[in-house]
């Protein structure tokens, strides 16, 4: 994903998910709830 894409994506408020996509069982994984990689949303800046 480029930076503009990365921009677009935050200013529409799309929630991305980033995760190895070669590890086995991933999806699955994730599709059942576990906390694997790292989940981006737009309000991730504030505290």
């Amino acid at each position: 994903m480029d930076e503009s894409a990365f921009v677009l994506a935050n200013e529409h408020g799309l929630v991305m998910h980033v995760f190895d996509v070669a590890a086995r069982g991933v999806m699955r994984a994730i599709r059942q709830g576990e906390d694997i990689g790292t989940r981006i949303t737009a309000d991730a800046g504030t505290a």
